[in-house]
Parts: structure tokens; C-alpha cells; sequence
């Protein structure tokens, strides 16, 4: 679990590996998805009272609920794209 934990941003699956190909800093990325910051959201939103949810918090609080990890980015290349359809589109052209 370490190593994974070392090698994998943890808030969005992207690994050391893609970061060393496309000569990114996986530390910086890392900081960027900075765990403790989504985990006191969550906890905010768990410890507030439902009726004063804003419709965001709302929306997020079902998220939660319903275990779904949409609300949580994907990994991106620095244009943005998903780096599993930047994949896609390379194995296309060959």
C-alpha cells in the first residue's frame, strides 16, 4: 500500500510514471489534489445540517450518499484531456 501510495495521486488515480513521461512533477501534482482539503469538505458537508445545504452541497451530499466518485477529477494531461482518451486516439492513428 505504500508504494502505491507513493506512486499514485490518490485523488485521482494518476501515476508517477505518466508524470515522468511527460515530464511533469508527480510532488507538485500531488500537492495540487492535496487529500486533507477533500476530506474536510466531505466533513464539513457530513457535519452540516441538510436544510442548509446550498444547492451545491446538496448535489455533492449526494454524491456521498450514493457512493459515487464522480465529483472526484479525473487525470489530466496538461492540455486537460483525459490522458485514457489521449490513448485511445494514439493507438487509432496507428
Amino acid at each position: 500500500m505504500d508504494k502505491k501510495k507513493e506512486n499514485v495521486c490518490f485523488i485521482c488515480d494518476k501515476k508517477r510514471n505518466d508524470c515522468m513521461k511527460k515530464n511533469d512533477d508527480f510532488e507538485e501534482h500531488v500537492e495540487k489534489h492535496y487529500m486533507w482539503k477533500y476530506i474536510r469538505y466531505i466533513c464539513s458537508i457530513i457535519l452540516k445540517k441538510r436544510n442548509q445545504y446550498t444547492d451545491e452541497e446538496y448535489l455533492f451530499w449526494n454524491q456521498i450518499r450514493d457512493k459515487k466518485k464522480d465529483w472526484f477529477p479525473e487525470a489530466k494531461d496538461d492540455e486537460g484531456e483525459d490522458e485514457d482518451e489521449e490513448e485511445e486516439e494514439e493507438e487509432d492513428e496507428d
